[in-house]
């Protein structure tokens, strides 16, 4: 929730001879109340602090407060409480859940060392390199908290500028507002600019447990992203730490940091496009082009690109091509455009490997507890008992079996330099993931299946709220969409899902796999890396994405699909500028559907699917004045093609995209859905239960509102 802090404050009324005055104020995080029991406080006593005094120094007195956050249309729930056991304020004090005790006095410092490469992001508008010392800041940063700021001095011109100051907000602990703004201005001659903002979660960076710790950040680099007109990317860097001190009486020390205090690494972010699809009509009449981007040291060194070639991190040039004058695509044909970009880094490879593990273990239990959810909620516990106690078996299982691999290899993971939150970090990790080993050895019991179901869910959610790492690692990927001189439409990946690593728990989720995202202009939101979001989107791309230390970069090689490999006439040691391709022919059948809407103003619609395929598009026959259109068709293509050995291909199928439409006088749009195709190779039978696939149900979505369903399949054929 990226909003201010919310204030209440108590004011004494404006009189004929005095003007109203400001008595205290109440200031709390939407988010604090977010994570009440039903979202709630009610009948508790705030503090008032006096205004723009120092908090600490004692409450100016008590108001007694209902804060409420209701959907449209809710009521709020009273809870069952004699109203005469609320009159008590110290025992019914406005506090985070959980914190009985009195606050503390704290100062929360934050010290802010210097930043690297910080520029306004001219960059981002224009095909041509700005490094960031021919784009310098007026630079100076401020933070935010709990309705306190503070701000550095002014480096005026520098791209590299050295603070080395300390800002020191005082407050009481345990605080009401649980996100810091960290802010990176300008100074211009009329008006100071804001050029990026990043926000840290309190909770992420402490813990309130028994085996918990204050809040601590750093010291490590905090990466910082700016929007310009169609585009995002990357301004730089600022090296920051924060901590909290408990009834501290003298002022903290600052002590600068050293310049060597993290090995670095020559890092290789590599990628391949495979297709581009789906490419808008407006985006038609000029060449289009892709950029990737990797902080910002693809413009300051071009060293990496080919002698009397393109620069390495932008594809050539080429038209958008169409067969249906629907949607419109880039045809590669066997060459595959490669980009790629060399860097430094530190090596902070040990914060995503930790987050990747645990990411990994939820993503193989949680499929197993929505089968198991499924059966409780169909009805069919007592038909289905043997099949669920057999999942059930099989989840303790996979839950244990993933945690103890683990605690296994964090334990055996030390790494290079850690910051106080890492080693805290890790320690609580370890701590966690062994008591649920533990508690997962007796969670099963026969007669209480239902229980033992919920006691799971709740230990999962216990295993992927250590997930999130609030210090940075490397900087976000953009891939970047070009027409013609203009840069029109982005997508951000996180480098933790990309990452390589020789351990395979420890692999970003997508590194070295063949997957479809879509990019989109500012104007559009829900940008969220490796989602499958196509309405309004400018483009669809397949595209391969590797990014670790170079020296492993024969491993990104191995990964490509079967079939690609570099030109012949180009040394180990070379990047390759394309690829060359083996190709597959397959038939996908797409059978029927059942849609729900209601978009007319008679309350009917008529609704048609258009089924997207990578660069083939199909349409169904419209069904006029209905609700429940029955279309019954099956799509053909013949002409997919798709890359990889087969078990890959069989693994993770091309994605389906399906749009469904209303045909009136101008077509809307309803919503849509992705899935992906059953395989069948040449030597598998075509014999049940795979053959032929089932009908299934596939809800059709428009800005996460369900809009209703469809019902189809497709199966893929090699020919």
């Amino acid at each position: 929730m990226k909003k201010p802090p919310n204030v209440l404050q108590v004011i004494q009324p404006r009189k004929v001879w005095s003007a109203k005055k400001i008595l205290g104020h109440v200031t709390l995080d939407i988010a604090l109340v977010w994570a009440q029991t039903d979202h709630q406080f009610y009948h508790k006593w705030a503090a008032i602090a006096a205004p723009n005094d120092d908090p600490t120094g004692g409450p100016r007195g008590y108001i007694q407060v209902d804060i409420n956050i209701l959907r449209k249309g809710e009521t709020p729930k009273i809870p069952n409480i004699d109203p005469h056991e609320t009159d008590e304020i110290e025992g019914n004090l406005l506090l985070p859940e959980g914190i009985t005790t009195a606050r503390q006095r704290a100062h929360y410092v934050f010290k802010i060392y210097r930043g690297e490469d910080l520029c306004r992001g001219k960059y981002m508008e224009t095909i041509y390199s700005v490094p960031p010392d021919k784009d310098p800041l007026n630079a100076y940063v401020e933070v935010f908290f709990a309705g306190l700021k503070g701000r550095t001095s002014l480096k005026k011109n520098d791209s590299n500028p050295a603070w080395n100051e300390s800002i020191t907000l005082k407050e009481l602990f345990p605080p009401l507002c649980q996100r810091i703004k960290i802010r990176l201005c300008c100074s211009d001659t009329f008006q100071d600019t804001v050029i990026a903002v990043r926000y840290i979660n309190l909770r992420s960076i402490s813990n309130d447990g028994e085996h918990g710790f204050l809040p601590t950040f750093g010291p490590t680099f905090l990466h910082f992203y700016a929007k310009g007109i169609n585009t995002e990317g990357y301004v730089g860097k600022i090296l920051i730490s924060f901590g909290t001190e408990i009834q501290l009486h003298s002022h903290p020390v600052f002590k600068a940091v050293d310049h060597n205090l993290w090995k670095h690494e020559m890092v290789l972010l590599y990628g391949t496009i495979f297709n581009s699809n789906l490419i808008d009509r407006k985006f038609s009449d000029k060449a289009i082009s892709y950029e990737i981007n990797f902080g910002l040291s693809e413009l300051q060194n071009n060293a990496t690109s080919l002698e009397g070639g393109p620069v390495s991190y932008r594809t050539p040039e080429k038209p958008p091509i169409s067969t249906g004058k629907i949607y419109w695509s880039l045809e590669y044909g066997q060459d595959k455009p490669c980009v790629f970009v060399q860097s430094h880094w530190p090596d902070f490879r040990n914060r995503m490997y930790i987050s990747n593990v645990i990411s990994k273990i939820v993503d193989a239990v949680k499929p197993k507890l929505k089968e198991i959810e499924d059966l409780f909620i169909k009805g069919e516990y007592q038909s289905s008992d043997t099949k669920i106690e057999s999942l059930l078996l099989n989840t303790i299982e996979c839950l244990s079996s993933s945690c103890k691999r683990c605690l296994h290899i964090a334990q055996g993971n030390s790494g290079t330099f850690q910051t106080d939150l890492d080693r805290e970090r890790k320690r609580f990790c370890l701590h966690e993931i062994n008591n649920i080993v533990h508690s997962l050895n007796d969670i099963y019991d026969p007669k209480m299946k239902k229980q033992c179901f919920e006691n799971l869910q709740t230990l999962l959610k216990r295993v992927e709220m250590l997930a999130e790492d609030a210090q940075d690692c490397w900087p976000d990927i953009y891939i970047v969409m070009i027409l013609g001189t203009k840069k029109v439409a982005w997508r951000k990946c996180l480098a933790k899902d990309v990452v390589y690593s020789p351990i395979d728990e420890e692999k970003g989720a997508y590194c070295g796999k063949l997957q479809s995202l879509f990019l989109k202009p500012n104007a559009q939101k829900s940008l969220f890396s490796f989602s499958t979001t196509p309405a309004s989107a400018s483009c669809e791309l397949d595209v391969f994405l590797w990014v670790g230390l170079e020296k492993h970069k024969n491993a990104c090689f191995k990964a490509l699909p079967e079939g690609f490999v570099p030109p012949r006439d180009l040394g180990p040691e070379i990047l390759p500028p394309y690829l060359i391709a083996q190709q597959k022919h397959c038939r996908v059948h797409v059978y029927q559907g059942k849609f729900l809407p209601g978009s007319d103003r008679s309350g009917l619609c008529d609704p048609f699917a258009r089924v997207v395929i990578g660069s083939e598009c199909r349409e169904t026959a419209v069904a006029p004045a209905t609700l429940n259109p029955t279309w019954d068709q099956t799509l053909t293509y013949r002409q997919i093609i798709v890359y990889g050995e087969k078990s890959r291909i069989k693994s993770d199928p091309p994605l389906i995209i399906v749009e469904v439409y209303d045909q009136d006088e101008l077509v809307e749009y309803i919503g849509h859905c992705t899935f992906k195709p059953v395989i069948k190779f040449r030597e598998d039978p075509y014999v049940e239960p795979q053959f032929p696939p089932r009908l299934q149900w596939y809800n059709v979505c428009n800005n996460k509102e369900v809009m209703g369903e469809i019902l189809m399949t497709a199966e893929m054929l090699e020919v």
